[in-house]
């Protein structure tokens, strides 16, 4: 009985803790108790759970359910202090970047591949991305494990592509995450224009 319950989905009590938390977070970053700001608050914590729920439903073949209950919770812990350092050391540089004027953006698109173990690390990898300044997340082709990555200089796509991220992520599984066919595309045709 506890095993069904368990990969059927969160038990009740986890439900509950877990919408606490979400609420309690909404009401301490909103700092807003209106009727219509709660109202919002319900509706995007009714959201993040369901979201939440579809996660949790993966396909077991790709690394569902069963794969995430095997992070390294150590790595997952020195993780998010690291990837704030990263945010905050990265915004500081696109600061920079865009004080010296629009000659020092040079836009380009990243494509890699990297081998992270699950889907769940697949989402991560590409949301620690685009929460990094400098860099966005475009697609990711989950087929192949593929991430197409919009970098708003050559300094930021070689970050990307020096793969720390991607080897950090996929280690909260124990998983490598190494990077294989990184290319950047400054997307030029022969004129020396830009393609749209």
């Amino acid at each position: 009985m506890r095993g069904r319950r368990r990969q059927g989905g969160l038990r009740w009590t986890q439900v509950v803790n877990h919408a606490l938390l979400l609420s309690v977070i909404w009401l301490v970053f909103s700092g807003l108790y209106d009727a219509f700001h709660l109202t919002l608050g319900a509706i995007s914590v009714a959201l993040v759970m369901g979201f939440n729920t579809a996660i949790r439903r993966l396909s077991p073949t790709h690394g569902g359910p069963e794969k995430r209950e095997r992070l390294v919770w150590v790595r997952v812990v020195a993780y998010v202090p690291w990837l704030v350092l990263q945010i905050v050391s990265s915004a500081l540089y696109v600061a920079r970047l865009t004080l010296a004027g629009e000659s020092k953006i040079d836009p380009c698109i990243v494509r890699f591949r990297s081998e992270q173990p699950n889907e769940v690390a697949l989402v991560t990898l590409g949301n620690s991305i685009t929460l990094t300044p400098g860099t966005l997340t475009l697609r990711i082709d989950e087929r192949r494990d593929e991430f197409f990555i919009h970098a708003l200089d050559q300094s930021s796509a070689e970050d990307v592509l020096d793969g720390d991220m991607a080897r950090r992520v996929a280690g909260m599984w124990g998983g490598t995450g190494t990077l294989h066919e990184g290319t950047i595309d400054r997307g030029e045709d022969e004129r020396g224009g830009s393609e749209t």
